[in-house]
């Protein structure tokens, strides 16, 4: 069988013979191969290189934007420090204002607030970079801090009802002297001033000039408004809750209604002579639960109204 061939006539423009070039199918094919390979191995190698170069500036881009943000994550982490110190402060007082209100201690291994479970956002894997490792640990350290943010603000809300509560009972409980004038006669056994008989005073007498204000030595409501002139003459009572109560007595003038609220340091009557007296003063009674106790008790740092 015939070979198949190709014949290349080269006709020069001058008088130079005419070049006749034979050129055969298989000889051609090879060519036209070799030809596509080497442009596929040029495009392949320039695309490589494009890939490679583009593939470095991204690495360099992202080595400094690493760099940049593990630089940020240790100043965060600082901050962090600075933070954790501060909530060590304020955790001490608030284990003091505990103590003042008479609250349970928070337990150190409860005020750690400590959590279990995988790392977060890495599954079991191990962290790849520095930048990951320290936010990492930055995101453990503030999920703690604001866990034991949430722990101090209970405790202090705690301290705030437990004060609120003791405010108004301190409100409601007599506290300061009634009326301005001179303490005559105490708390206890005396000899009567009229019978001379050794009788019991449940109260304490304050001598002053007539019409002295008498005060309210607590918060509370008046229980009684009443006129009793073979023994206390004008009176009046206050209910102050919590269990307290007090007794003005031998009252010139009473500025005050039954039922009415008062407030401590309000004006309730005025000193006079009224009743079963010798002259004018305020005769002042404290009781707990019903029970006469001695009002010197109650009269904190010598402190009146109008003093």
């Amino acid at each position: 069988m015939r070979k198949k061939s190709f014949s290349l006539m080269v006709v020069p423009h001058d008088k130079s013979p005419i070049h006749n070039v034979t050129l055969s199918f298989p000889w051609i094919l090879a060519s036209v191969a070799i030809f596509v390979l080497s442009l596929s191995f040029f495009v392949y190698c320039t695309v490589g290189y494009y890939r490679k170069s583009t593939r470095t500036s991204e690495m360099k881009r992202l080595r400094a934007e690493n760099t940049r943000l593990l630089k940020r994550v240790k100043e965060i982490e600082s901050n962090l420090a600075q933070l954790r110190t501060e909530m060590e402060k304020l955790a001490e007082e608030n284990d003091e204002l505990r103590t003042v209100m008479d609250l349970p201690q928070i337990d150190p291994d409860v005020r750690m607030m400590g959590i279990g479970g995988l790392l977060l956002g890495s599954g079991n894997t191990i962290l790849s970079s520095p930048a990951e490792a320290y936010a990492e640990k930055v995101e453990l350290d503030i999920d703690q801090l604001l866990r034991q943010a949430k722990l101090e603000k209970t405790s202090f809300e705690e301290i705030r009802k437990k004060f609120l509560a003791q405010r108004e009972r301190l409100d409601h409980t007599p506290s300061i002297i009634p009326a301005v004038g001179y303490l005559s006669s105490g708390f206890g056994w005396r000899k009567d001033p009229f019978t001379r008989r050794r009788a019991f005073h449940y109260g304490v007498d304050i001598s002053g000039q007539h019409g002295t204000p008498v005060y309210a030595t607590a918060d509370g409501r008046v229980r009684k408004v009443q006129y009793l002139p073979r023994t206390f003459g004008k009176l009046v009572v206050v209910d102050h809750g919590y269990g307290y109560e007090t007794v003005y007595a031998h009252l010139s003038r009473i500025t005050v209604r039954r039922g009415q609220s008062v407030k401590r340091g309000e004006k309730i009557g005025e000193m006079g002579n009224t009743g079963r007296s010798t002259g004018t003063h305020l005769h002042y009674e404290v009781k707990v639960n019903g029970r006469p106790v001695n009002p010197l008790r109650f009269f904190y740092a010598q402190t009146y109204v109008g003093s």
